[in-house]
């Protein structure tokens, strides 16, 4: 495939503060150590109930896995990562305040296979207008996190970000799905609850004329996701920590054209997620094209 665009990832550490040094370091390697995400990959990500229960139990363990992994989400990383699994363009994800906007933009100028996102910085008063000028500076949409900026879906100011993508006529990606990123679940920069589909659900309901991805599918809650936001027409998820059936669920629930190739990188690997692709597709030469190219050509408004 000469195209294959990864809706979802990240550059620099968005778990830490000062994250954003770590785009431009050398050498980074993550640790050995037992990483429960890498056993779920052997497997891609094929999971039983007892799986998730399991893949719960041990949020601890998969919350390490997350932090190590962050830590080396450089951009020497990220283009190794591209040359070896032939993917030509990566949708990278800010999350500020750890990683702001402007970090990413900066590297769009040196590097135009990577298109970068915008997040909201709450922390600033005047928070509209940054994002307003960084969606002028050409980002590409609007990447929000509940969890981690710890401000819900449905908060006024959550809204407020909204109105400013659609203003601009620009998507938002969203987390979506309950998930700890800290080995401590309280005294922590996260509110996991905020993960919820109802959540997202009462945000998609609220701007329909908003066009919204739905990070992960929901995650580990994909099944409350499909049930909760497949009938709105305005949502498109992405593929990142899905089985391969699971795929093909999403592809039959939300439609072939609103399924997004996405990785997560650097906290799941391109290759993997690749494969997971091309085993829900079957062969479907043209479904794969959808996945992993036209859909998210359409969507970012690349085939212009």
């Amino acid at each position: 495939m000469n195209t294959s665009i990864d809706a979802h990832a990240h550059l620099g550490d968005v778990l830490n503060p000062g994250g954003a040094k770590v785009i431009d370091s050398k050498g980074l390697k993550t640790p050995r150590f037992f990483d429960l995400v890498l056993m779920s990959e052997m497997l891609l990500h094929r999971r039983s109930f007892a799986g998730d229960a399991l893949a719960r139990l041990l949020w601890r363990a998969v919350a390490r896995a997350d932090q190590a992994r962050s830590r080396c989400a450089s951009m020497e990383n990220l283009l190794c990562s591209m040359q070896e699994n032939g993917v030509s363009h990566t949708v990278c994800m800010p999350i500020a305040p750890a990683v702001k906007s402007a970090d990413l933009l900066a590297t769009t100028q040196k590097h135009p296979q990577i298109i970068a996102f915008a997040s909201p910085d709450y922390d600033k008063e005047n928070f509209v207008k940054i994002l307003e000028g960084d969606l002028r500076q050409g980002a590409a949409g609007v990447k929000l996190h509940a969890i981690l900026q710890q401000k819900p879906l449905t908060d006024p100011d959550t809204f407020a970000a909204v109105e400013t993508a659609v203003a601009a006529s620009k998507p938002i990606l969203f987390h979506c799905g309950v998930h700890c990123y800290y080995p401590k679940k309280h005294n922590s920069p996260q509110v996991p609850e905020y993960g919820k589909v109802d959540y997202a659900r009462k945000l998609v309901a609220a701007f329909p004329k908003a066009r919204f991805i739905a990070g992960h599918a929901g995650l580990y809650d994909v099944k409350q996701a499909i049930e909760a936001l497949s009938t709105f027409k305005n949502v498109w998820v992405d593929t990142s920590f899905q089985p391969p059936g699971t795929v093909r669920a999403l592809v039959k629930a939300f439609g072939p054209e609103k399924v997004l190739f996405g990785s997560d990188w650097p906290f799941g690997p391109q290759k993997i997620a690749i494969q997971i692709v091309e085993k829900a597709c079957k062969k479907d030469k043209s479904l794969m094209q959808r996945i992993f190219a036209d859909n998210a050509k359409e969507l970012l408004g690349l085939d212009k």
